[in-house]
């Protein structure tokens, strides 16, 4: 769920009146961030902590502590003298100060740079600043900003980014730019805010059972916990009909791999069976380039793949804009869940969005911004906004509006943000991937609010986990690379990663 900063701070004051120590607290949540740490740098390196005087500070300065003792070489920025810390920054900081070097400077951070990763902790502010950073954060915040600039360090925010409102999401000036926010307890409000997503990179969920709140929601954030118990649990006496059968219909003369990779996405997204229709003059071109497990079907018109049976649909990848009436009837025809992506959603578009009042079944339009504008009119609209708008005027739709916070809506449940990915994944065909993999999902029967989560987690997922690989980049990374790692994804969901 979302909370506001002072519901927060409410919240731990609270639990901490009931009996749970504040340090108790920040020792559970440092092992958390830790963990994830050592999840996303699996190679020691060089951590540097950007400590302030309050409990980031003390949180930024355990974490060290235990990656320290894993083979981690530790330095310290200090904003201001070390004896202003406050009591559990200061009882961490004497836990640890004989191992760490301090720096002065950004030149010192840069002196000390060893092989591995070089991670900036940021542990200047957390919750209770508000308003512009005072001289002393703001110019460690600027030099953070920097060094990521300059020598590429990775930056971890603890709870937030400094700088930015936990409850707006604004940016204040020279507000720390994070590649991985790692939120503790619940996540701030404000960190799902579009202008937040520059700041706050990916979103990870520190889990302190002590600081859960259980309550009803109007809009959460993805995490293994929340889709866990939505993933399908196959049967021991399952077959490729248990699994369910996907028809894809995509791919034209000229956009030929994106029938491929939408294929790709399905088969390694745990679909039973998988069929692509193609025309006549296509065939001879994806059957050379299809995955053997793949059937590839001959059709006059696209409208015949409602003659056979079909679990679930994924339509419009690489389609063009030569078959719009054969596709307009699919989507309002078939009976069974349709994704709707790419030039299925420009076909929808020019024919008119009422369209979509007359499906037959659940539909889900997985729009990237241009085309998300191509279907409502609006343009400037706040994301989170435009989605809930859209699905409460088509009560059989899901809409899963692509992007670095991928947002999800149907209406009469809460709105999703996904936390997974980053800029490696922007490159031409991961939607095509993703609409299989949706596919597949919505084939085994998972609905389609869930099917969105699911899907844009995993994908975003598989993207992080093909970075592990000393080969991939995110300069370099494909589609087919990220399809490739799918398989890791389900199983990091599984272990809770």
């Amino acid at each position: 769920m979302l909370i506001s900063a002072a519901a927060m701070q409410a919240h731990e004051q609270a639990v901490i009146a009931g009996g749970v120590s504040a340090a108790r607290l920040m020792d559970i949540a440092a092992q958390g961030i830790a963990d994830c740490l050592r999840q996303f740098f699996p190679r020691p390196g060089l951590l540097v902590c950007y400590c302030g005087t309050g409990n980031n500070a003390g949180d930024a300065l355990a974490v060290a502590a235990i990656l320290n003792r894993v083979g981690w070489k530790i330095a310290v920025r200090f904003a201001s003298d070390p004896a202003a810390l406050k009591e559990l920054p200061a009882v961490h900081w004497d836990s640890i100060k004989n191992d760490c070097a301090v720096c002065g400077s950004a030149d010192d951070v840069e002196a000390l740079r060893q092989a591995g990763p070089l991670v900036l902790l940021d542990g200047l502010i957390g919750l209770g600043s508000r308003g512009p950073l005072r001289e002393s954060i703001r110019k460690l915040a600027a030099e953070m900003n920097q060094l990521r600039k300059t020598t590429h360090a990775q930056v971890v925010a603890v709870d937030l980014p400094s700088g930015l409102d936990p409850d707006s999401g604004t940016p204040h000036e020279d507000a720390v730019i994070a590649d991985i926010t790692a939120t503790i307890a619940m996540v701030k409000q404000g960190l799902v805010e579009d202008a937040a997503t520059p700041h706050v990179g990916r979103l990870v969920v520190i889990a302190v059972p002590e600081l859960e709140l259980h309550a009803e929601t109007v809009a959460e954030v993805i995490t293994p916990k929340l889709l866990l118990p939505l993933l399908t649990r196959r049967r021991f006496d399952w077959h490729k009909g248990s699994a369910g059968r996907v028809s894809i219909i995509a791919g034209s003369e000229r956009f030929t791999g994106a029938a491929v990779l939408c294929a790709l996405g399905a088969m390694r997204g745990g679909a039973g069976l998988v069929t692509l229709y193609c025309k006549a003059e296509l065939h001879a071109a994806l059957s050379a380039r299809l995955p053997p497990e793949v059937m590839l079907r001959t059709v006059a018109s696209f409208v015949e793949a409602l003659g056979h049976p079909a679990d679930a649909i994924a339509i419009g990848p690489g389609l063009g804009d030569e078959v719009d009436h054969e596709v307009c009837e699919i989507v309002e025809a078939a009976t069974c869940p349709v994704v709707v992506d790419a030039d299925a959603l420009n076909a929808i578009s020019r024919a008119g969005v009422e369209l979509l009042r007359k499906a037959k079944g659940t539909r889900l339009l997985t729009p990237h911004p241009g085309e998300m504008t191509r279907l409502d009119g609006q343009a400037d609209m706040d994301r989170r906004q435009r989605a809930e708008a859209f699905a409460a005027a088509y009560q059989n739709v899901t809409l899963l509006l692509k992007g670095s916070r991928t947002v999800i809506s149907t209406s009469g449940q809460p709105t999703r943000c996904n936390s997974t990915g980053h800029a490696g994944m922007a490159v031409g065909g991961m939607g095509d991937v993703l609409s299989g993999l949706l596919a597949a999902l919505l084939c085994q029967s998972v609905p389609p609010h869930d099917a969105a989560a699911l899907g844009s987690w995993l994908l975003g997922r598989a993207a992080e986990l093909a970075l592990l690989s000393p080969q991939i980049s995110p300069e370099s990374l494909s589609a087919t690379d990220v399809a490739a790692h799918l398989g890791a994804a389900f199983n990091a969901l599984r272990e809770g990663c």
